[in-house]
């Protein structure tokens, strides 16, 4: 779930759905795609909430280490 829409969760103020919604949802897309893994994970819901809101997420580990920087730049923007 989209930060923007766990925003929109908490408040009524919060973006909701939109552009920045669908961006992140590729990012997420293709993190899995490099890695076989999911960019956010915990096995509590409310700490994985806090991680995507907090956009905290690695790219260390075996995984990656034949991705390009310039494909690990693509999901950090």
């Amino acid at each position: 779930m989209a930060p923007e829409l766990l925003r929109c969760s908490q408040s009524e103020d919060g973006p909701g759905y939109g552009l920045p919604v669908d961006l992140w949802a590729c990012g997420v897309i293709l993190y899995i795609l490099l890695s076989g893994l999911p960019p956010f994970w915990h096995r509590k819901q409310h700490l994985m909430f806090r991680m995507i809101m907090e956009g905290q997420y690695t790219m260390t580990g075996s995984e990656w280490d034949d991705v390009s920087e310039t494909a690990k730049d693509l999901i950090r923007h």
